[in-house]
């Protein structure tokens, strides 16, 4: 708070400046001299009075001369308006009563979520990078910037950094944060609701920075797409700032509208890899120096024994974390050292352990055994009726059972183009619904892959 009272000081300092330069000395005294900055409310300014006739002159005969003085200074379009000190206890008293937001009400950025906690390694290290510029310089550089990677490895941390930081450096900005989910569900509200006075694309577009979590939850939406795409050309057509983040590439979404694929390719687009080890135990040795924790506490070997074994997700690496503070803390332990750890955490190992035996390996044994074809000809070009079917289907259990991006399960195919992958997944998704039989095929593949013995 502190902060904004020295920039509203600042700018009206500047502001007197200039009116002072072009006016009589008594003028000045008499109306300006002890007005300041009261607030600054999204693109409205409220200047304090000191008097009902010093707020009126000033209204009626200098509003728009100190309007342009005031844009000129920071670059923006502000409104002012000038009010009697004591008319500002009425007024916001009036104004509390709105203050909650029409729309996106209880969504907010989380403050713990910062770029001073963000542990860069060579695997973010780019991300982090331009999520910073873009925090510096919002709508100037990289619109939209587009941050796409496996769940659980940072993405939802840097789009909450980048909000927070503006909030921070820039509080005149207006930063919207919400995921894909909590963007469809207040469109579908709006649509369904018979208020027509609150107008949620205006809403959205007053806004500065928009920042979309989990954007591929948009896809087969095509209502919210157009809607979507609505708010994204307005937005960027004034130089305000959409940062995105996605579980893949843009022209891998498939069932999105083909004009926002290419809006968000125009940008610029990052991946976020999976952390290396020595990266996965700097973030935890960060989180121990965060806490009430010392870095003592933990053998050395018990961080890298995490580190080793949950370094697919950051996400996964925290609990396995919290994991062992909680456990410690209910039994009382002052140290943890392997046994401890192979204790506390030998619940969380099973699980993970059976979720990874299923694999792209394990899906192509199973397709192969079960259509009684080799792996190789399942991998291969041959195009035999058989053998194509028993690699799309293949090829969609690997998408939507390991969530494989369409690259990733062409390079098991060793397939230079991704769009044959693109291709096979979409033959079986209409299989599914044209064929009656079919879906009982494929929930006998996937039973015989769940089962212990496959």
């Amino acid at each position: 708070m502190a902060q904004k009272i020295d920039e509203y000081i600042t700018l009206w300092t500047r502001v007197l400046e200039k009116i002072n330069a072009s006016l009589d000395k008594k003028i000045y005294d008499a109306f300006f001299k002890d007005t300041y900055i009261h607030s600054i409310e999204g693109k409205m300014i409220y200047v304090s009075c000191p008097s009902e006739m010093s707020a009126s002159y000033i209204s009626m005969k200098y509003a728009n001369q100190i309007t342009e003085i005031v844009n000129e200074i920071t670059e923006s379009d502000y409104k002012l308006e000038f009010k009697k000190e004591s008319d500002f206890l009425t007024f916001f008293k009036d104004e509390e009563a709105n203050k909650k937001p029409k729309f996106f009400a209880n969504i907010y950025l989380k403050p713990e979520l910062n770029f001073d906690n963000f542990v860069v390694g060579p695997t973010n290290s780019e991300a982090q990078a331009a999520s910073l510029i873009v925090a510096n310089s919002p709508g100037q550089l990289y619109n939209p910037l587009f941050l796409y990677s496996q769940s659980g490895l940072g993405k939802t941390h840097l789009l909450n950094a980048i909000g927070n930081y503006i909030n921070e450096k820039e509080p005149i900005k207006k930063v919207l944060y919400c995921t894909s989910q909590n963007f469809i569900d207040e469109y579908i509200n709006y649509v369904r609701s018979e208020k027509t006075e609150d107008n949620l694309k205006q809403y959205i577009n007053s806004f500065d920075v928009l920042l979309v979590d989990d954007i591929q939850l948009l896809q087969n939406k095509t209502k919210t797409e157009e809607f979507f795409f609505s708010i994204f050309e307005t937005l960027t057509r004034f130089n305000k700032q959409i940062v995105l983040t996605c579980d893949r590439l843009p022209d891998e979404l498939d069932g999105l509208d083909q004009r926002l694929v290419t809006r968000f390719m125009k940008g610029l687009t990052i991946s976020i890899k999976p952390p290396t080890k020595e990266l996965c135990e700097q973030i935890l040795t960060k989180k121990i120096e965060n806490s009430q924790l010392s870095i003592d506490f933990f053998d050395k070997d018990v961080l890298s024994f995490v580190a080793d074994e949950f370094k697919t997700s950051i996400r996964n690496l925290e609990g396995a974390l919290n994991r062992l503070i909680f456990y410690s803390s209910i039994n009382n332990l002052n140290h943890i050292n392997m046994d401890v750890a192979n204790d506390a955490l030998a619940s969380l190992i099973d699980t993970k352990k059976t979720k990874s035996k299923l694999s792209a390996q394990k899906i192509l044994n199973c397709v192969a055994s079960f259509y009684n074809l080799s792996v190789s000809q399942i991998t291969s070009t041959l195009r035999l009726s058989q053998i194509a079917i028993a690699r799309h289907i293949a090829i969609y259990l690997m998408r939507t059972m390991l969530n494989l991006s369409y690259t990733q399960i062409a390079e098991i195919f060793n397939r230079k183009d991704h769009t044959t992958i693109m291709h096979s997944c979409k033959k079986i998704e209409d299989m599914l619904k044209s064929d009656p039989d079919f879906p009982q095929v494929i929930h006998r593949i996937k039973k015989k892959l769940n089962s212990k013995g496959s």
